[in-house]
């Protein structure tokens, strides 16, 4: 069954689900609530006009203390590769002219 058909402007068409979903627990996905978060945090309106962003500050107060009680040590690099050249640079040349040095003229 194909999802009724919406006409717009242009060449591309858009389409309207005509069935629910459900997640991999077995519940109905309602449209139009999100992912519960984590943590909730109050963003005000009037804080974030005066450019205060009350949820990315929450962010990262929380992975700093995420941070102290759990650090991470960041492994060491590991040696870098040799990408030296090794070849004989004359056997190098003769087979970039299409020379090779095993046949006998």
């Amino acid at each position: 069954m194909r999802p009724a058909r919406i006409p717009i402007y242009g060449l591309t068409p858009r389409f309207a689900a005509e069935y629910g979903v459900y997640g991999p627990e077995g519940k109905w996905l309602i449209e139009g609530h999100g992912v519960d978060p984590d943590v909730v945090v109050d963003n005000r309106p009037h804080a974030t006009f005066q450019g205060e962003d009350s949820q990315l500050t929450k962010a990262i107060d929380y992975l700093q203390e995420q941070i102290r009680q759990s650090p991470v040590t960041v492994p060491p690099p590991p040696p870098h590769p040799d990408k030296s050249f090794k070849e004989d640079m004359a056997a190098g040349a003769n087979r970039r002219k299409g020379i090779n040095e095993n046949v006998i003229a």
